[in-house]
This record gives C-alpha cells, sequence and structure tokens, in this order.
C-alpha cells in the first residue's frame, strides 16, 4: 500500500470549502491581510489544525488534535485502509 507523499486537504469552489468547514464544526479559514508575506508575495491564511480521518461510508472515526505526529497518523490511516472500521 501507498500513500500520497504530501497530505490532501479540503478543496474546491469556495463556498463549498466554507460550508464544509461550518459543518464539520471547525474553524473557517480566513486569508490574513496583517501577516507578513515573503519577498515573492503570496498570502497568509488561518485555518483549522484538526485532521479528520473519514472513511469510504462518509464517516469520521478517529479526530487528530495538534501534537500528533503525522506518521502516527499514517500508521492509522494505514489501518483504517486495510481493515476498515474497527472499535
Amino acid at each position: 500500500m501507498t500513500l500520497a507523499a504530501s497530505p490532501v486537504g479540503l478543496t474546491g469552489r469556495e463556498a463549498d470549502v466554507r460550508l464544509a468547514q461550518v459543518n464539520a464544526q471547525v474553524e473557517v479559514a480566513t486569508v490574513d491581510p496583517s501577516a507578513t508575506l515573503p519577498a515573492g508575495g503570496g498570502y497568509s491564511v488561518n485555518h483549522s489544525g484538526v485532521v479528520y480521518a473519514y472513511t469510504p461510508d462518509n464517516l469520521d472515526h478517529l479526530i487528530y488534535f495538534g501534537g500528533v505526529k503525522p506518521s502516527g497518523e499514517v500508521s492509522d490511516f494505514v489501518r483504517l485502509v486495510r481493515n476498515g472500521w474497527q472499535p
């Protein structure tokens, strides 16, 4: 089994992404106009750091808050993909 090297985030139309964040009851992402930006430009976004692990039945069984190492999340994700949700 191989997992993507980079994380997959919520993407889509702005209105749809906002609705998904509201429904998940997480902080809605906003652009931070007061942030100091790198010389090349860009933008800064305030957003939730919570990670929800969803299964194909569209249910979130695991929630990770700040401080959880990505390696721990990946280990759990592999188990979810291989075995499905098993409480």
